[in-house]
């Protein structure tokens, strides 16, 4: 950054050895003489982009000149990049319960007698259940 002058001045700049850069800082339409600046510090100069590393700026007169100007300097420095860690994975769900048996059995007999015919009939059923699973056995005899 530089203001611009309403006679003759210049700077000279040379950026990581590269090759010097004249800079004019004389105001070309300046609207009084005098010994101040005619137009306020602004940027004059910048190179861009510029890899995220160390650099050097050299800033110096220009052979045969009194002096050099520069108001400011204006650099931009690149954060690393910000690493989050991913979440971390739910926990596993909790265990299923031991499975519960259930036994049912019932049994019954009868026996019915008529004057010229005995008959007998037995009938039994059993039937098992499993809480965590659906299956169920059933055995019936007639």
């Amino acid at each position: 950054m530089s203001p611009l002058w309403p006679y003759a001045v210049s700077t000279q700049l040379q950026l990581d050895s590269g090759c010097p850069i004249h800079l004019n800082l004389r105001d070309p339409n300046p609207r009084a003489s005098g010994d101040s600046e005619t137009v306020k510090s602004a940027v004059i100069w910048d190179s861009r982009p510029l890899p995220n590393r160390a650099h050097t700026l050299l800033v110096s007169k220009i052979p045969g000149d009194s002096f050099a100007i520069v108001d400011g300097i204006i650099y931009t420095v690149q954060d690393p990049p910000v690493v989050v860690p991913p979440p971390p994975p739910p926990p596993p769900p909790p265990p299923l319960p031991p499975p519960q048996l259930t036994t049912e059995m019932t049994a019954f007999s009868t026996v019915s007698t008529t004057s010229s015919t005995v008959s007998t009939t037995t009938s039994s059923t059993a039937s098992m259940t499993m809480s965590s699973t659906v299956a169920m056995v059933t055995s019936s005899t007639i």
